[in-house]
């Protein structure tokens, strides 16, 4: 769609996180719908899933337009927005719901280059 390329690295075993289902999967949304959203002419969507002892990574790399640092420093703020029609709440439910299962999100950006989103949640032990 949109001349987007999607990549899915997954792990062969499955990875147990202390999450719910809807929520991750509101995570996963909220992301992959920003990633798609900067690749205006097209790019490389990468979902991957890795682990290791504690816990499991989850990153969104998108070769879109990238944000610019004094942006970066806004992005997890109750309602800023680079779109027209965002709300600006996006990715701070992302946060909210990482953090509320003793995870951390991340964002690393380079203007032209893309995005990468990584989210550690930890392992669920039982």
């Amino acid at each position: 769609m949109h001349h987007i390329e999607c990549m899915l690295s997954l792990p062969k075993h499955p990875i147990f996180i202390h999450c719910t289902k809807d929520q991750i999967k509101q995570v996963l949304l909220n992301l992959t719908k920003n990633a798609l959203d900067s690749m205006t002419t097209g790019g490389i969507l990468r979902l991957s899933v890795t682990k290791d002892d504690h816990h499991c990574t989850i990153k969104v790399k998108d070769t879109g337009t990238g944000i610019p640092p004094e942006q970066l420093k806004k992005i997890f703020h109750p309602f800023f927005t680079s779109k027209d029609t965002g709300t600006g709440l996006g990715l701070m439910v992302c946060k909210r719901i990482v953090e509320m299962y003793g995870g951390t999100i991340s964002i690393e950006s380079i203007v032209n280059k893309g995005t990468e989103v990584s989210v550690k949640l930890p392992l669920s032990h039982g």
